[in-house]
């Protein structure tokens, strides 16, 4: 179990953090909202309740990357048939 609050099956914001802060220190909501095309209460709300399956794919998209790069449990934890994509 994650130490910081997600809702559901969303996956776990400090994830997506590690991976654009460690490009850069400075990194925060609103550079962030910038970067992944959003605003700064999106990236808020993902820091409070987690982000969807979907929302996390879009983003890592975004960043040229597979969400299984920023989080390891996607392979085990998104199940798509609960998504109804299957």
């Amino acid at each position: 179990m994650s130490e910081y609050p997600i809702k559901g099956n969303n996956l776990p914001f400090h994830h997506l953090f590690e991976v654009m802060g460690e490009s850069d220190p400075e990194m925060g909501s609103s550079k962030m909202a910038r970067v992944l095309d959003t605003t700064r209460s999106t990236v808020d709300r993902w820091r409070s309740l987690g982000l969807a399956p979907h929302t996390a794919d879009r983003v890592a998209i975004r960043l040229g990357l597979h969400p299984a790069m920023i989080w390891p449990m996607w392979a085990e934890d998104v199940d798509l048939e609960e998504e109804g994509e299957a």
